[in-house]
């Protein structure tokens, strides 16, 4: 099925799976230091949802992502993710303080929204892991949702208004 594994690729594949898990090292390394402050919280975060992606991408690159129905998608909840990390972290390292504890909740609802609605997305249309089991793409093809298609946009536009913001 498909062209065969050359070396390279499968360096590849190691390289990306590698970086995903240093990435996630280094999002627990910031959890474990001693006096911890809200950067080394925004850091874990934006180092866990780098190295969510990195694997996720490595899921799709390996042909196991069809398998795990649960997770297709969900780096459209990461995306909604990593927009107010790095605005809160950029932010903070100028010095200007965080707003209340609620207000930066609040920048998190979409996310929450998506984890919801994308997973009851797998659950309703299994065709949707059928096709990344049957195929062989080395990334999600939104288009197979409309609802995933504007979500997609949707997060990627939170993003950038948020990249702006900084």
């Amino acid at each position: 099925e498909g062209r065969p594994l050359i070396m390279t690729d499968i360096a590849a594949s190691y390289i990306q799976l590698s970086s995903g898990a240093v990435l996630t090292v280094f999002a627990l390394i910031q959890l474990v230091y001693r006096n911890k402050t809200a950067i080394n919280y925004i850091l874990a975060g934006i180092f866990a949802s780098v190295g969510f992606t990195v694997i996720y991408l490595w899921l799709f690159r390996t042909g196991l992502v069809g398998n795990l129905r649960f997770l297709i998608y969900q780096d459209i909840t990461v995306t909604f993710i990593i927009g107010p990390l790095v605005y809160f972290y950029l932010r903070s390292i100028i010095g200007i303080s965080a707003p209340p504890r609620r207000t930066v909740l609040l920048n998190f609802i979409p996310a929450v929204v998506s984890l919801a609605a994308v997973t009851a997305v797998n659950a309703c249309e299994p065709s949707i892991s059928v096709h990344y089991i049957a195929s062989r793409e080395y990334a999600p093809d939104y288009s197979l949702n409309r609802f995933i298609w504007w979500a997609d946009k949707f997060s990627n536009g939170c993003m950038f208004f948020y990249l702006v913001l900084s």
